[in-house]
């Protein structure tokens, strides 16, 4: 049995499913929580969403497979290797096309990885990448990402995010990464994890 096999049950699968979804908590709040309460809304209540996976699919990383995440240099800076074990993830395949982008268009890997990720400026600038293998099967969701601001939502006007000073980033159509989402929590998941190595990105 998976070791995040719970995150898919009762009350613990909603919670992570609306991150998932690109829902957001106040402050610490968790599954045994009142979490419902504490998801971001704006002024009239309405629950808000940015970024995320559109259409998220169940699925299993397995034993033996790569993944590669992106994380912020300042993040990185701050943590180091403790900084690698988070939630957003893609394998060794989309990782391969996120490298051919780059070559082709002349930009660095962590731009190729904004772009095509959907990840706004001030979520973080890529700027160093962590590999891992899975030593154990774990459960997932997958899917292709949803546009993300770096202010606002994606679901405001384009005159009010232009007002607001927020940049918008769509995932490119014609090169849609598989996003992997892998519930449970960096001291869950660090042990099945082991990285395989990290080198800097913004080159």
């Amino acid at each position: 049995m998976p070791i995040n096999d719970f995150c898919f049950e009762g009350k613990d699968r909603q919670y992570w499913l609306n991150k998932v979804k690109g829902l957001s908590y106040k402050g610490g709040a968790g599954p045994d929580d009142d979490y419902e309460t504490m998801i971001v809304a704006d002024d009239d209540g309405a629950w808000i969403r940015n970024g995320g996976i559109e259409n998220p699919m169940e699925e299993k990383a397995r034993a033996g497979q790569m993944m590669y995440r992106f994380v912020a240099t300042k993040v990185w800076a701050k943590y180091q290797d403790g900084a690698i074990h988070g939630e957003w993830w893609v394998t060794d395949n989309d990782f391969y096309t996120l490298e051919g982008h780059a070559l082709d268009h002349g930009y660095t890997l962590a731009q190729a990885a904004s772009n095509l990720l959907a990840i706004p400026p001030n979520w973080g600038d890529c700027g160093f990448y962590g590999r891992a293998r899975l030593t154990e099967t774990i459960r997932a969701w997958t899917g292709h990402g949803k546009p993300a601001t770096s202010k606002l939502t994606p679901d405001h006007t384009r005159e009010q995010r232009r007002a607001a000073g927020s940049v918008l980033k769509y995932p490119l159509r014609h090169l849609e990464i598989k996003q992997w989402f892998l519930p449970g929590g960096r001291e869950l998941l660090a042990p099945v994890m082991p990285i395989d190595g990290t080198m800097k990105s913004a080159m």
